[in-house]
């Protein structure tokens, strides 16, 4: 029990006046003569769980009295000296039996001297138990599980805790848990009120289901590089689920085969996937896509790709992948794919591939940022990112994207000037805030004509390119 230091401090002085005027009392030979105060007779007003509320009736010639509240360890609880015929003790323990004692002391030059002591028990009332929750219920949805019981008369809230060591508490008699895994869980809940008239209710256990509902799925095509065109284009389909997990169901066309994913948001703001629930050797997630094939699937730092719209109607994804069967390693390894949802004349669905880029001309590369001819071939990788917007990834031999919006009509690319190389804005020869505007023709070959890379007010690279998708 905590007391109010002002108080304890007034209570010394006040007693020691107190004690100062009994000794003054006793010390005179005329106080074995005095007629003592009569003694107060105490009575209860009332009780609480955690409060007591006395008065006693005044005393003739008392001019102040003293009190003292006790526990049954006769530890002092509060105590004054007041001219006051009432207390109201606050912060009491519920069910608990306190001693009260009051006396009445009067002027030093009174022919009375001090009553004696009167004595009163009391004890605090018992807290009411709250109703403990009885039954509950349970919906999937919105990535997670809402758990929902009847509201507890007199509860101002409800703590709950899981058996995954997650707890927490609410205000209303529901609670949606997200990220649970997929299996049965056990929910305790116990009921409280902020009235401390009520103690807290007894724990009421509750096991359900975290199961997942499929939130949309769609068929679309999946493309294997490693294997030879005409022989690497399967139907599958991507299943998305409420637990924020998504599934491409029979990517080769084998039937009870999938490729289990998350995604999350990487540095450049793009989306990624993360594989889950496969072996994991030196970064790659090792995933058994047929009977006789193997996928070693490599998706962090930038080898791979995720795009849905808000409806999941339609989108596209990519990572880097090799395949191998039971005699080894099946190509070099190569960009695995995956879209739904494309008109087939889509505007940048078109230009999604693998490209050879051959550019020719002269840049400021060489030693000493010295002139020297430039004829340079690489493979580009040509991703969509929306319905009209591409990125271009390894462009010039550097590994850096170039983001571009495609406009169908004009059959151009327009890259807003954007940083390059790490130093370096690519932009328009002409300025380094005009944009880069690419064409593609009926084959979707791209052609750069005038573009360059800025620093420092000057222009670095002056080159054709021309890319063909292989």
């Amino acid at each position: 029990m905590k007391y109010d230091k002002s108080i304890i401090s007034r209570l010394g002085t006040m007693l020691a006046v107190a004690l100062f005027a009994l000794v003054s009392f006793t010390s005179c030979s005329d106080d074995d003569e005095k007629t003592p105060l009569q003694m107060p007779t105490i009575s209860q007003d009332g009780q609480t769980v955690s409060s007591l509320a006395f008065h006693w009736d005044p005393v003739a010639d008392a001019t102040q009295y003293a009190y003292e509240l006790v526990d049954a360890f006769d530890h002092v609880i509060t105590a004054d000296v007041t001219q006051a015929t009432s207390l109201v003790a606050t912060g009491l323990k519920a069910n608990t039996e306190y001693t009260l004692k009051v006396w009445a002391f009067t002027a030093l030059n009174s022919d009375k001297t001090t009553s004696p002591i009167a004595v009163l028990k009391a004890t605090t009332s018992q807290q009411v138990p709250l109703v403990s929750v009885s039954s509950a219920t349970t919906a999937n949805g919105n990535g997670g599980v809402t758990v929902t019981w009847p509201a507890v008369e007199h509860a101002s809230g409800y703590r709950y805790s899981l058996d995954t060591g997650v707890s927490g508490t609410t205000t209303t008699n529901s609670v949606t848990l997200i990220g649970l895994e997929l299996g049965q869980r056990t929910i305790t809940i116990v009921a409280y009120s902020d009235d401390d008239t009520y103690s807290d209710s007894e724990p009421f256990q509750f096991t359900f289901e975290r199961v997942r509902n499929v939130l949309w799925r769609h068929t679309g095509t999946y493309t294997m590089k490693n294997l030879p065109d005409g022989e690497n284009k399967f139907e599958a389909e991507i299943v998305a689920y409420d637990d924020g997990t998504y599934s491409i169901e029979n990517p080769y066309g084998a039937v009870g085969y999938s490729i289990n994913f998350m995604i999350e948001m990487n540095d450049k703001n793009e989306y990624e996937m993360r594989p889950y629930g496969y072996p994991l050797e030196s970064g790659f997630n090792i995933v058994n896509v047929t009977s006789v094939l193997e996928l070693d699937m490599f998706c962090s730092d930038g080898h791979s790709f995720f795009y849905a719209d808000e409806t999941g109607s339609k989108g596209n994804l990519w990572f880097w992948a090799i395949l191998y069967d039971a005699n080894g390693q099946v190509g070099a390894g190569a960009y695995d794919e995956f879209e739904w949802g494309w008109e087939e004349n889509g505007e940048a669905n078109d230009l999604v591939g693998t490209y050879t880029a051959t550019c020719t001309g002269y840049d400021y590369f060489g030693e000493e940022y010295t002139k020297q001819d430039v004829k340079r071939t690489d493979e580009v990788l040509v991703r969509q990112i929306d319905d009209t917007h591409i990125k271009l990834i390894n462009f010039y031999g550097w590994n850096d994207e170039n983001i571009g919006e495609v406009d169908k009509l004009s059959r151009t690319i327009t890259f807003k000037p954007a940083t390059w190389g790490t130093y370096y804005t690519f932009a328009s020869a002409n300025s380094e805030t005009e944009p880069v505007i690419a064409h593609y023709d009926d084959d979707f070959n791209i052609t750069f004509e005038n573009f360059t890379a800025w620093y420092g007010g000057n222009a670095f690279i002056y080159t054709d390119c021309v890319m063909k998708r292989k």
